[in-house]
């Protein structure tokens, strides 16, 4: 017995190009959509997430306006660039950390000790990169 092939080929090419559209009796309201699609941009691109700007008044290149998105990571990056929030969490770390060593009140002195370390080392490498960059302005 012999088994004859055959390919079919479609060319859906012409129809790529229109809409498809409902039957007659189905045609309520004709279809509003814009003729032309709308590309899509980066926040910073968008006139909504712009800040407005205030005339007569000289914005600083060492301040700088924060924004906080809408993403987890970008509130992550928001709180670590907060000091107040950074030593707290580091404080909060050093007492986790030691809390199975601290046995009584005067075993206090260890968490305190690694807090303060921390809080030195976070905040010495940022003030380091300050003198940097005020350097290189320079």
């Amino acid at each position: 017995m012999t088994i004859k092939r055959f390919t079919i080929e479609m060319d859906d090419l012409p129809d790529t190009g229109k809409v498809t559209s409902l039957p007659a009796p189905l045609n309520g309201k004709v279809q509003t959509s814009p003729m032309e699609l709308q590309k899509t941009s980066t926040p910073e691109q968008q006139a909504d997430y712009q800040q407005p700007e205030i005339p007569g008044q000289k914005q600083d290149s060492m301040v700088r306006t924060e924004t906080i998105g809408r993403t987890p990571a970008d509130l992550v990056f928001a709180f670590i660039n907060r000091p107040e929030f950074m030593a707290t969490a580091l404080t909060f770390l050093a007492i986790i950390i030691f809390v199975t060593k601290m046995k009584e009140v005067t075993d206090f002195w260890l968490p305190l000790i690694a807090a303060t370390i921390l809080n030195i080392v976070w905040f010495g490498i940022l003030t380091i990169r300050r003198i940097i960059n005020w350097l290189r302005e320079k």
